[in-house]
């Protein structure tokens, strides 16, 4: 779970810096996800014995590390 913390702060700047409209669609699906993560471990938490919730929160860490991960590719292309 390290990695991610570091993938954001390293990703974050140049998204949020991009004019690109592909840039604008990431940075929507990650508040989205965001959100989602949020949501969703609030409710883990409260449920802690819940494997359900944990395997969907560890589905949606691994879409939000995709997510940052092909920005990162896009971005070192152009």
């Amino acid at each position: 779970m390290c990695r991610r913390p570091r993938l954001s702060a390293l990703v974050g700047p140049g998204i949020d810096r991009s004019p690109s409209p592909l840039a604008a669609v990431y940075r929507e699906k990650l508040v989205l996800l965001d959100s989602a993560i949020a949501d969703l471990k609030a409710t883990a938490d409260r449920n802690r014995h819940n494997a359900y919730l944990r395997t969907e929160l560890a589905s949606l860490y691994g879409e939000k590390e995709k997510t940052l991960l092909e920005w990162m590719n896009y971005a070192k292309r152009n």
